[in-house]
């Protein structure tokens, strides 16, 4: 049985005021002391951003995986008509903010935004809402945005680490669900993905690594990983059927979302892509 917390979200949607529209708390000494939480898209994409955060100086994790709790809490403080994507991201902060010992002067949230038609635009000044109705004013929300250069939380360098991260994470998932189909050992090219996550994390939450060398130390690990999936005990077939994963992005990779349908489809004998 999931634990009974006090609803507070209000009945219909509010106005969001000028502190609403614009969430962010993105100068650095702010975050002095805090950790900040990085939501889950992917659980490498998140990890290695926060990695990429930490190189920084500014202490960074990713969300734990969603579960029951996440979306019992996000059904509570939003109407769940919103989208599905920012019910999960709200309650994986939710279960948080819920957490015994939790300390307010010690925790920041994650949540970029961006414009244009998706309701993903709304999702950090909804948040900032949902935190300020609960008592949590001075909690940051780093919410940062193109149109200023993404400044005042490491400026576009900073974000080209946190962009090259993404990208070395996206070839390390592929060499996953290339591999997992095929393992002759339940569990191997987990283990091999875990491990060369682990590297990558390492070099990109360096902080005294230059741009060259960095870029440099990713491809070593990134060859590294490869070699690991390739020692992978492994029958490779021609009949299973690669079976594309499409739709909205953050439900196509966002395990608990998908209710793991990667996994579903490799258990009954596919391969999944996308």
């Amino acid at each position: 049985m999931l634990g009974r917390v006090s609803p507070i979200a209000p009945k219909r949607p509010p106005s969001l005021g000028p502190r609403a529209m614009n969430p962010a708390t993105t100068a650095k000494p702010t975050l002095e002391g805090r950790t900040l939480y990085i939501p889950q898209m992917t659980t490498i994409g998140a990890r290695l951003f926060a990695a990429v955060f930490r190189s920084t100086g500014i202490d960074s994790l990713a969300v734990e995986p969603s579960d029951g709790r996440t979306l019992e809490l996000g059904g509570l403080y939003s109407s769940g008509e919103e989208c599905y994507p920012q019910k999960v991201t709200l309650g994986d902060f939710l279960r948080i903010v819920h957490a015994p010992g939790f300390d307010p002067d010690k925790v920041a949230f994650f949540m970029p935004t961006a414009e244009g038609p998706c309701r993903f635009w709304q999702y950090a000044p909804y948040l900032r809402l949902v935190l300020d109705e609960m008592g949590h004013t001075d909690i940051p929300i780093v919410s940062p945005n193109s149109k200023n250069g993404y400044e005042g939380v490491g400026g576009p360098d900073l974000f080209r680490r946190c962009w090259r991260a993404i990208v070395a994470g996206d070839i390390i998932r592929k060499r996953l669900l290339m591999t997992r189909p095929y393992e002759t050992v339940a569990g191997d090219a987990d283990d091999a993905c875990e491990q060369a996550l682990t590297w990558l994390e390492q070099v990109m939450a360096d902080p005294d690594l230059s741009t060259r060398d960095r870029m440099a130390a990713m491809v070593e690990v990134l060859t590294r990983g490869r070699d690991l999936f390739r020692e992978v005990p492994a029958r490779y077939t021609k009949d299973r059927v690669l079976i594309g994963v499409v739709g909205e992005i953050f439900c196509r990779l966002n395990r608990f979302s998908n209710n793991d349908a990667v996994r579903k489809i490799e258990s009954h004998g596919g391969e999944a892509g996308g």
